[in-house]
């Protein structure tokens, strides 16, 4: 009796045990599954949101922002260049063998201390002695070189500031590129849509013209009509499924995201890109800026080469002290003897082999080019100003026509649902009518997404580089 008892709670015990485990193995395995779920979860983005994303991580503007450091360095390397410059020295030096040794008063011993007694001449002692210290410092500084260190420390403030103008430049486009990529991967979003839709009804009216033909109701005609619609929007799909594809992977590349990472867009063609705003307020263009300092910089260059005909003045001190002990380090009764020096000095390029001459051709020659580029570039942000308003209206006027096109299409439809539920009309009259109010809204959304980068390009104007073309004034006048 006591064995039937302890083997009914030994099973009791093993099957609690067993129900346990698979307890737990279910929890854990929908913990796992709601863990890849998560991981798996779409990146949200809106509009905002991808252009500060894709600024931060374009490479684009990290090289430009490379430039501006080095810029700055530059300027701060021609700063220091006009002041005063201070060295230090130490010195310790053993002579192994030493010329003047052999003029010394020598003794049966072989140490340095018998070689040079105290009582030898001082200037053997020093010229001979086996060991030598010294500390000093010395200070120089340009008193006169024509104006040539002034001229080049305005040279790389100017290129500085024209540097820093560049990377806005570069912030600016990399942003107008990044409302590119976001509104035509919204917009191949969309098309996606309304391929889904139109095959899905293709689908429906060609199973329905299908049972009608077989029944002998509907001529083969408007089967075939049909099975040629759905065609026709099958490939329709295709290609849009194959630019939505290729629209997001830009846009993960810009982000710098992963090739497979999933992307949810947010916004709509339709937003205004009000973070843009403040960009617009700049009353000079960045561009024409970094043209006029960059003319500044030549002409600053100029000048310095100019400055060469001039002979440079500086002058120049050192303190020096000396001792020569008998061992390799001294000991606090050496002494140690100073040296204190002032000196000036005049330099000047009295012969340069015609080098000069050539220098200052060149620095004139950029300085033209320079004063060439300003101009080219007043006459492309004329050009390049007109051309965006433009653009921004006749993206407007065709996004208001394909909202008419829109409306007249769905009234089209409606119409059309009507006829065919009264025998008026065919089912594939009815799908071709739908195909056009799909076409119509796709044009509609294209209109949007011009209309969207046509005001980010406004409201980035100020702030865009100019990049001559072959039809720029500045081109056509060189001719």
């Amino acid at each position: 009796m006591q064995r039937r008892t302890d083997g009914f709670v030994a099973r009791a015990v093993g099957s609690r045990a067993l129900v346990f485990g698979a307890a737990l193995v279910v929890g854990n395995g929908l913990a796992l599954r709601g863990a890849a779920a998560q991981s798996a979860a779409p990146l949200r983005l809106t509009l905002a949101d991808m252009v500060r994303r894709g600024v931060d991580s374009s490479l684009q503007v990290g090289e430009v922002s490379t430039r501006v450091r080095r810029a700055n360095a530059q300027l701060l390397q021609a700063r220091a260049s006009g002041r005063p410059q201070v060295t230090t020295t130490a010195l310790w030096q053993w002579n192994v063998q030493n010329q003047f040794q052999s003029l010394l008063p020598s003794s049966a011993t072989t140490g340095t201390s018998a070689r040079v007694p105290s009582a030898a001449d001082p200037l053997l002692r020093i010229l001979g002695a086996d060991y030598q210290l010294g500390v000093g410092a010395a200070v120089s500084q340009r008193l006169f070189d024509g104006g040539r260190q002034r001229a080049m420390v305005q040279a790389a403030a100017a290129t500085a500031t024209a540097t820093l103008q560049a990377e806005a430049s570069t912030r600016a486009a990399t942003m107008l590129s990044l409302v590119d990529a976001y509104a035509s991967a919204r917009l191949a979003d969309l098309l996606q849509e309304y391929a889904d839709s139109a095959v899905a009804h293709a689908e429906r009216v060609v199973q329905q013209t299908d049972t009608l033909w077989r029944t002998g109701v509907l001529a083969e005609y408007e089967h075939l009509r049909a099975r040629l619609v759905r065609e026709d929007v099958a490939a329709e799909r295709e290609r849009a499924r194959t630019s939505r594809e290729l629209a997001q992977l830009r846009v993960r590349l810009l982000l710098g995201l992963a090739s497979t990472a999933s992307l949810e867009l947010i916004d709509s063609l339709e937003v205004v890109p009000t973070f843009l705003a403040p960009l617009a307020a700049r009353p000079v263009s960045r561009a024409l800026d970094q043209a006029r300092w960059e003319v500044s910089a030549a002409e600053s260059q100029s000048q310095a080469v100019r400055a060469q005909r001039w002979p440079s003045l500086a002058i120049q001190s050192s303190y020096q002290r000396f001792t020569y002990p008998t061992r390799p380090f001294p000991r606090a009764a050496d002494s140690f003897l100073p040296q204190f020096t002032v000196g000036f000095g005049v330099t000047h390029g009295g012969w340069t082999g015609g080098r000069w001459a050539a220098d200052r051709a060149l620095a004139h020659a950029n300085v033209d080019a320079a004063r060439v580029r300003l101009q080219c570039v007043e006459q492309q942000l004329t050009l390049r100003t007109r051309e965006a308003e433009l653009q921004e209206a006749t993206s407007s006027a065709a996004y208001r026509a394909g909202a008419t096109q829109v409306a007249m299409a769905q009234r089209t439809l409606t119409i059309g649902e009507v006829r065919l539920r009264e025998g008026m009309a065919t089912a594939v009259e009815v799908s071709d009518v739908r195909r056009q109010l799909y076409q119509a809204l796709a044009a509609r959304s294209r209109a949007a997404r011009d209309v969207l980068l046509a005001r980010a390009r406004l409201a980035l104007l100020p702030d865009l580089p100019v990049v001559p073309s072959s039809d720029s004034p500045c081109v056509m006048s060189s001719r």
